[in-house]
């Protein structure tokens, strides 16, 4: 199964610090970034969908989707590839915030010059680790752009809520 990345710090803190950078609800500020984030791509549609019974929240955009090296280096919470102040959203930390509320964040991304895509699972498996690893890409694109799906911890969880999602 591929080469495992690691990050080292106390994840949960360093997290809950950024997550009280934002004004509104966690939910509200992760489902804001992964718009954001799909916007910064050039995406001109984004999907959000939620499945309640796979306490899932997938956002899929067509925006020009991520090279290896941006797919990787985006699971280092302490890189950003987003110019300071120059998009919506937040230093390219939003996305990380769902490791605070997800047993599971897959991302799988594919750009124009690749013929098939790219993905990543990637857990809070301790205080101090965060491991992700390359996997089989589940299927969640039909051409370029992204796709991150949520595994929210929490069957009650508003991201789960379509009137959520929709207000």
């Amino acid at each position: 199964e591929g080469v495992m990345g690691e990050t080292r710090v106390d994840l949960p803190r360093l997290l809950q610090d950024l997550r009280d950078a934002y004004p509104g609800s966690l939910a509200e500020t992760l489902l804001t970034e992964l718009v954001a984030n799909a916007l910064a791509s050039g995406a001109r549609h984004i999907h959000v969908l939620a499945d309640p019974a796979a306490r899932a929240l997938t956002v899929v955009d067509d925006g020009k989707g991520m090279s290896r090296r941006s797919l990787s280096r985006f699971h280092d919470l302490a890189v950003t590839g987003k110019a300071r102040g120059r998009t919506i959203g937040f230093a390219g930390v939003g996305v990380k915030l769902g490791l605070l509320v997800c047993d599971e964040v897959v991302t799988e991304t594919r750009t124009p010059n690749r013929k098939s895509p790219l993905a990543t699972s990637w857990r809070l498996a301790a205080r101090t680790r965060a491991p992700w690893r390359w996997i089989e890409p589940p299927g969640l694109l039909d051409d370029v752009g992204t796709a991150v799906r949520l595994y929210l911890e929490n069957p009650l969880s508003p991201l789960l809520e379509t009137g959520f999602l929709e207000s």
